[in-house]
């Protein structure tokens, strides 16, 4: 069996296996759900703490969230946030990828440049600027991968410089 869509939109998990519905059954007695906003649980404040120690540097936070979209979403808002707080409220751009995929939810699809979307959905045009898409397969001919990565990189500063850096909040890798 193939599971091909499984992921960006959809999860296949199971397919009528008895071990993996029990696994699901006792995780669901076990971990309740809660807002990762608000509130937590036991199971999750391991989890975080195994993920902490593996972590380089001095990352120790971690923010679950029930997925890709809203990791992005939140991502956003908690930068949003924080320059609210400290006196920023025009540093809100954020720069990502043409032809990246972030999400679906209104401020990841607002960061995301996948043609089929941004020509149907309505996004938030004032949030987003993009820059060139990164696909070494499209790179000029002739042009080494390290002239390539260096052009990347000085679209990125171009684009920080133009917009302002006191106006950038954030930057979002393709992934």
């Amino acid at each position: 069996m193939i599971d091909g869509p499984g992921g960006m939109w959809c999860t296949q998990i199971g397919y009528g296996r008895e071990e993996m519905a029990e696994a699901i059954a006792e995780q669901a007695r076990n971990l309740a759900y809660f807002s990762p906003f608000n509130n937590s649980n036991s199971t999750a404040a391991r989890c975080a703490r195994e993920i902490a120690k593996r972590a380089p540097g001095d990352l120790n936070n971690v923010f679950f969230t029930t997925g890709g979209s809203t990791a992005v979403d939140t991502a956003i808002r908690l930068v949003h946030f924080r320059n609210n707080l400290l006196g920023r409220p025009e540093k809100k751009k954020i720069i990502p990828w043409q032809k990246a995929y972030h999400g679906s939810t209104y401020l990841a699809a607002s960061t995301s440049e996948k043609e089929r979307d941004r020509l149907w959905l309505d996004k938030a045009d004032d949030l987003a600027n993009f820059l060139p898409d990164v696909n070494p397969l499209y790179r000029a001919p002739g042009q080494s991968e390290e002239s390539f990565l260096r052009e990347n990189v000085s679209d990125l500063e171009n684009a920080i410089v133009a917009l302002g850096p006191e106006n950038v909040a954030a930057f979002i890798p393709k992934r």
